[in-house]
């Protein structure tokens, strides 16, 4: 993922954790070097019971699929499975 103002790729690890506010929006590149697709990605701040509830999820299912908690990314309300 690209940052469209600046081509430059987005660390979306350090964006999500810097960001201040309850929104965030970014024009961003996906894709590949021969079909970019402009986006716009958006993100909300979940309330802390929200998030909470979410990371229970997270966890459950990541046990449930074995998957390692060393594996997991968590910012905020979103959990990321490596």
């Amino acid at each position: 993922m690209l940052n469209a103002d600046t081509p430059e790729k987005i660390d979306l690890s350090a964006t999500l954790r810097s960001f201040v506010g309850n929104t965030l929006e970014i024009n961003v590149i996906m894709g590949n070097d021969k079909h970019p697709v402009p986006c716009r990605l958006i993100g909300f701040r979940a309330t802390k019971q929200v998030a909470d509830a979410r990371r229970r999820k997270l966890r459950k299912e990541a046990k449930r699929k074995a998957v390692r908690q060393a594996n997991i990314i968590w910012h905020g309300a979103i959990g990321l499975c490596l």
